[in-house]
């Protein structure tokens, strides 16, 4: 599968965390690939991946689902990783 980035989350990613790198968004497919599966709602994935640092990545499938979007990725803490999972996610 293929997961689009638009350059209008492109330009809030950059305002919300602009530490990340280009480097940071390669890692999408190993996160997707390696981390564990969350639903969130109906149409929404998030992938939580602890490697060197816990990622949290959110993907969103269209309303056809033929498409995917990353809506986000971010740096998180192992502790609001599991706070997340209990409180908001199913695990997929």
């Amino acid at each position: 599968s293929v997961a689009y980035l638009s350059g209008e989350t492109v330009a809030k990613q950059q305002l919300r965390h602009p530490e990340l790198t280009l480097d940071d968004y390669r890692r999408i497919p190993d996160i997707v690939d390696q981390g564990d599966a969350h639903l969130q709602g109906n149409n929404r994935l998030v992938f939580l991946f602890e490697g060197d640092v816990v990622w949290r990545l959110a993907l969103k499938a269209t309303k056809q689902r033929h498409e995917l979007y990353v809506i986000s990725l971010f740096k998180t803490s192992r502790e609001k990783a599991q706070r997340e999972i209990r409180d908001r996610l199913q695990r997929n």
